[in-house]
């Protein structure tokens, strides 16, 4: 469309990747249900991460020609390649 984006920082902490998880569905205090909602460590739902990677809604409408309904909108294919655990905390 021949625009740029602007950067942004986005960050998260502990207890963003809690209520993910209980946003998922994870209700058990089972082993793997104690590792993604107890803060000693956390495990953070892979995905989570890629979350932070999101556009926010308003800067997408902003882009010029970006004339269209939500429920017309496609979301191609995107990969993410993790190098280890997503971290409970970060920017």
């Amino acid at each position: 469309m021949g625009t740029e984006l602007k950067s942004s920082v986005k960050s998260w902490d502990h207890k963003d990747a809690i209520l993910y998880a209980l946003a998922v569905g994870v209700d058990s205090l089972d082993e793997v249900g104690l590792r993604r909602l107890y803060e000693k460590d956390l495990e953070v739902f892979p995905i989570f991460g890629g979350l932070a990677a999101l556009l926010d809604v308003d800067e997408l409408t902003a882009l010029p020609g970006a004339d269209f309904h939500y429920s017309k909108l496609l979301h191609a294919p995107q990969e993410i390649v993790l190098t280890g655990p997503v971290p409970a905390s970060a920017e």
